[in-house]
């Protein structure tokens, strides 16, 4: 539980769990407000790992009225080399204010994996080489 410093007093619950497939492991963070002589859920980020324990697959979800609603949700891939490949994040239309605008990136390596170039396919007008 957390308590906010300042003139007000809002307090807010954390849970956390876990679980395990075959190939990888889950976190679902739940945070939750009083509401009257209860807790109410706010909202709950899903974290997904592969076999090698890397981030490739988030999701943040908020509690409206009676259901989770999605907010966004990002996807990752990876080479052999561990080298980050894709990044594909997309946010609900509405929401760009609260979690940044959509993106679907493609990093190249080079055969020492340095970062080479960087591709926007959501925006054909970004592009970084080195």
């Amino acid at each position: 539980m957390t308590r906010e410093t300042g003139s007000t007093t809002n307090l807010y619950c954390t849970s956390y769990a876990y679980s395990y497939s075959s190939y990888h492991r889950q976190v679902v963070r739940t945070e939750q407000e009083p509401l009257m002589a209860a807790w109410e859920d706010k909202n709950r980020v899903t974290y997904k790992y592969d076999e090698m324990e890397r981030l490739d697959y988030e999701e943040r979800e908020d509690w409206v009225a009676v259901a989770w609603n999605n907010r966004y949700d990002t996807a990752q891939e990876y080479d052999k080399d561990g080298n980050r490949t894709r990044l594909d994040k997309n946010v609900v239309a509405g929401y760009e204010s609260d979690y940044g605008q959509s993106m679907d990136l493609s990093y190249t390596f080079n055969s020492v994996n340095a970062l080479t170039a960087i591709a926007d396919s959501d925006d054909g007008t970004y592009s970084a080489t080195r």
